[in-house]
């Protein structure tokens, strides 16, 4: 039997999250379904073709109530993209993340 390459862990996330069109202007609301140290799979409301570099920010949930909470930074390629009308999910992307920074508040 051949040797299995492992997956990175994945997390299951409830997050919001902005994501663009690596060299736009223009941030798109979306939501992280899940996430691991080298992809995100994540819905949005606008189609990204596969091969197409992105940029994602991601606001992560703060310990105290009285700071914010850290942000996630990460650029990255369009590996998958489906419309998930029928389940109301609307668009729904995965992508290999490339780069990835935690923006500590």
């Amino acid at each position: 039997m051949p040797d299995r390459v492992q997956r990175a862990q994945r997390f299951s996330m409830d997050n919001a999250m902005h994501y663009r069109v690596g060299g736009e202007d223009m941030w798109h609301r979306g939501g992280v379904l899940n996430m691991s140290s080298t992809g995100i799979l994540f819905r949005g409301g606008v189609t990204v073709r596969k091969g197409t570099r992105i940029e994602v920010s991601i606001e992560l949930p703060c310990v105290h109530a009285t700071t914010r909470g850290a942000t996630i930074n990460a650029t990255g390629v369009v590996m998958r993209s489906h419309d998930g009308e029928p389940t109301g999910q609307g668009v729904v992307l995965a992508a290999q993340l490339v780069s990835l920074r935690i923006r500590r508040p």
